[in-house]
């Protein structure tokens, strides 16, 4: 759906990972891989109330039995300088694991967002 003032998205995503676990002592060592491929639901709503400020929530996530993927963003974007350039400005969160038989690994990482976006001009 998208009017003047909302934008909503929603997909789907692949991850790719690629996750190792390996423990060393001495000349001991034990090693576990697995490369895996996770689907994940992609969504984006951006609400823009006035003619510039718009706020903005967009991400990838899903729960499951196996365990849980989230990244999701939550700010602002402002134009600046030329048409289609923008600052951006928020908050991000990374989040995820599994929890298998033969694992139990979970990490939670957040942290300030500032960038740039360039929209493409559509013909």
């Amino acid at each position: 759906m998208n009017t003047e003032r909302w934008i909503l998205d929603l997909g789907a995503t692949i991850l790719a990972r690629d996750a190792r676990i390996a423990l060393t002592q001495g000349d001991v060592e034990a090693e576990d891989t697995d490369l895996g491929f996770v689907p994940l639901l992609s969504f984006n709503v951006n609400y823009t109330p006035k003619n510039k400020l718009s706020l903005v929530v967009k991400g990838d996530a899903l729960v499951g039995p196996q365990g849980r993927a989230e990244d999701i963003f939550a700010g602002i974007q402002y134009p600046i300088w030329k048409e289609g350039l923008k600052l951006k400005a928020g908050y991000r969160l990374i989040e995820g694991g599994a929890d298998v038989d033969q694992v139990y690994n979970f990490a939670f990482i957040h942290f300030a967002s500032l960038g740039l976006v360039y929209d493409f001009p559509s013909n």
